[in-house]
């Protein structure tokens, strides 16, 4: 049986004890990085992370926007300790394998990567067999049309785009089909005037994923128009498959909880993380990190952000020295920053990125949601299939 299959939290005690289970050896994960005051980790100083890990959690829990039914109470509440724990258990293996480690929240739009997932199993050019996945693991593409990447080819030409557009950003028309929005740790800290030199915000808080992030529908529009063109069907009966789509997804929750979101823990390989990923500010506008070379009075350096982009451009004192993205995700400062990874399929398919999803509620069922979205596409595929189309993708 799996280690981490259905338990009681019968208090905050059991619950740091539990998770301590999963810390005991004292390796570093991406997110315990987060939780330490400082850049070292200790032995001694696991519990009191563990104990604020679960002081967050709590504070989920309570929040007076997550709504359901009293009787449910109990199964959600150990239902999201479990997933976090399966996060941190993931997160450890992620970092002794030299993965970084990212978290994205979302709701309806849950429907989008289930459907990305599936034709990229039946369709993809690189393997010729469908591929079979386990029930919570996902392909978190953001676009199966390559079209929407040609201007995106690499991840200079993403930063180029912001240079000297104050207005453009993440959520513009041509950025959304690319960049998937993601925090750097389960745990997110709030902003650090020494840190940053503007104005900055968190991503959807990811301990928060129960109740879902939702942002702008462009990808139902983008999902209808591959359908139209990948399937050969008309705007109007693509626009049917996606409300009936939509219907079976809204079928699995309670209308009257607020219990209806998704978290995606994506995995990107180190080698591979300065091709994909760039940190950034609010709606996606890149920022550098740099530390101070002198220690300060704790004997510390310290670390600050700035806009790579802006006017005027804000320049660090000469005493900076810039520091590696990977070198931040494996710093505290991660946590204080977001991070744009360009959702390519090949990111997937062949660069080996991964992604596991959990859903927060424990009656969501991602297999019949699949089963139900399969037996709705069905003829689609199977005419598809039967003229030898494929997915083919070049870039990346």
């Amino acid at each position: 049986m799996d280690a981490y299959e259905y338990y009681e939290a019968e208090s905050e005690d059991m619950m740091i004890d539990k998770l301590s289970l999963d810390v005991h050896d004292g390796a570093p994960f991406q997110s315990m990085m987060a939780l330490t005051s400082n850049h070292m980790l200790s032995q001694s100083s696991i519990r009191s992370i563990i104990s604020r890990l679960v002081s967050n959690i709590e504070a989920t829990l309570t929040n007076t926007q997550i709504h359901f039914h009293d009787s449910e109470k109990h199964a959600i509440n150990n239902h999201v300790y479990r997933c976090v724990r399966k996060m941190i258990f993931y997160e450890k293996q992620a970092w002794s394998q030299d993965y970084f480690v990212f978290y994205r929240t979302v709701s309806e739009k849950y429907i989008l990567y289930e459907f990305n997932t599936m034709m990229l199993d039946l369709f993809n050019s690189v393997s010729s067999a469908a591929t079979e996945r386990r029930p919570n693991e996902i392909i978190c593409a953001s676009s199966l049309d390559e079209s929407d990447f040609v201007q995106y080819e690499n991840l200079e030409a993403v930063l180029h785009h912001f240079e000297g557009k104050p207005y453009f950003s993440d959520v513009s028309h041509s950025a959304q089909p690319i960049l998937l929005s993601v925090n750097n740790s389960l745990v997110i800290n709030k902003m650090n005037d020494r840190f940053h030199k503007y104005r900055f915000n968190s991503e959807a808080n990811p301990l928060y994923f129960p109740l879902g992030y939702e942002g702008s529908f462009q990808w139902t529009a983008d999902l209808i128009r591959f359908m139209q063109t990948f399937f050969e069907i008309e705007n109007g009966e693509a626009k049917e498959i996606m409300e009936d789509l939509a219907r079976m997804y809204s079928a699995q929750f309670d209308p009257d909880s607020t219990v209806e979101g998704h978290m995606i823990q994506i995995f990107i390989p180190s080698k591979i993380l300065h091709e994909f990923v760039y940190l950034a500010m609010d709606y996606g506008k890149p920022v550098n990190v740099y530390r101070s070379m002198t220690r300060n009075s704790t004997g510390f350096h310290t670390y600050h952000s700035y806009p790579m982009f802006g006017e005027p451009i804000i320049r660090p004192p000469a005493d900076f020295e810039p520091v590696d993205i990977a070198n931040v995700l494996r710093s505290q400062w991660g946590s204080h920053l977001q991070s744009r990874i360009i959702g390519h399929p090949n990111l997937f398919l062949k660069r080996g990125a991964l992604a596991n999803v959990y859903h927060g509620t424990p009656t969501f069922d991602a297999v019949r949601f699949r089963n139900e979205m399969m037996r709705r596409l069905r003829p689609y595929i199977l005419k598809a299939q039967s003229k030898g189309k494929r997915l083919n993708y070049c870039l990346y």
